[in-house]
């Protein structure tokens, strides 16, 4: 059998730090089933135009489209979520352990006490058909997953 070191997290989780990621910090996704999708500015800058949110993108990829109120995350806001990402994604492989897998559990529920958090509950289910899991800790930015 082999043995799995859980590994110490700090606790209460920290929170989620804004996501720094390439793009301008003023620039987000709208995610949505309708046409009120898509690119959009925290300002105000319409981004409704082809091409419009390349001046939004990493400098590589702005193909000379500039934008006058692009501001850059700092290496620090983007250390702090690349570290949040690296401490998320443990926090994950560490839950994961502990959920039976689909061999053992098709179409089965379940609560776990939390190893990442100590404190949460991990609340799982799995899909009667393919197995698809669904889960989360009952501690906010722990753990979640569907897969």
């Amino acid at each position: 059998m082999v043995e799995i070191t859980i590994p110490q997290f700090p606790c209460p989780v920290p929170p989620k730090p804004p996501i720094a990621r390439q793009h301008c910090r003023h620039y987000s996704y709208r995610k949505g089933l309708d046409k009120s999708s898509g690119p959009e500015c925290a300002l105000g800058v319409n981004l409704d135009a082809p091409g419009a949110c390349l001046a939004c993108m990493p400098p590589d990829s702005q193909r000379g489209k500039t934008c006058a109120h692009r501001e850059d995350w700092t290496e620090e806001e983007r250390a702090a979520w690349k570290s949040w990402q690296d401490q998320n994604m443990l926090r994950m492989l560490v839950c994961l352990e502990v959920i039976p897998g689909a061999s053992e559990g098709t179409g089965k529920s379940g609560e776990l006490p939390c190893p990442a958090c100590g404190t949460g509950t991990i609340r799982w289910t799995r899909s009667p058909g393919k197995g698809h899991l669904h889960a989360g800790c009952s501690t906010k930015d722990c753990f979640a997953v569907m897969q």
